[in-house]
């Protein structure tokens, strides 16, 4: 039986490990793995005897209750890149906050589409984080706003 060593994304070192234990870790295609006959380290998409760790069978048919669905299967759908809210909050919010959602938005399908599917999911959750931060920015600096301009009201009402 073949054991493998594995690095994460900080270049930690994990291992020996079965098929069955990098199934487990959760380990991408892009994941660098090394067993021992290689020269060098490489991504686990390369190993053939690895490959079917990533590929996802067919749903079985029949109906699927809620205990029935595998947890894999949710880990395994693409995140929503919120790069339409992030574009969105440019022109109705607080725009530099904004920017950075933008980018971070646009990575994600091209992310998941090279099988980089956690960091597919960080870039979506910094563009959420980012495209939230603006929309909230922007709200208390437009309710500043409307209170300087009612205060501006009342005032010029009164002592005038």
């Amino acid at each position: 039986m073949e054991q493998y060593f594995y690095l994460d994304s900080e270049q930690k070192q994990y291992g020996p490990c079965s098929l069955e234990e990098l199934r487990a870790a959760g380990i991408t295609r892009n994941t660098k793995v090394w067993r021992a006959g290689m020269t060098d380290w490489d991504d686990a998409g390369n190993l053939s005897e690895l490959r079917m760790l990533f590929d996802v069978p067919p749903p079985a048919p029949g109906p699927i209750s809620a205990h029935a669905a595998p947890r894999e299967s949710s880990l395994m759908q693409k995140p929503d890149s919120w790069l339409a809210w992030s574009i969105i909050s440019v022109f109705f919010c607080c725009w530099p906050f904004s920017i950075p959602a933008i980018v971070y938005a646009s990575k994600v399908d091209g992310l998941w589409e090279r099988g980089a599917y956690e960091e597919a999911r960080r870039n979506a959750r910094l563009a959420r984080q980012w495209t939230i931060v603006s929309a909230i920015t922007g709200f208390v600096i437009g309710m500043s706003y409307l209170l300087l301009i009612l205060f501006g009201v009342i005032s010029s009402t009164i002592f005038n």
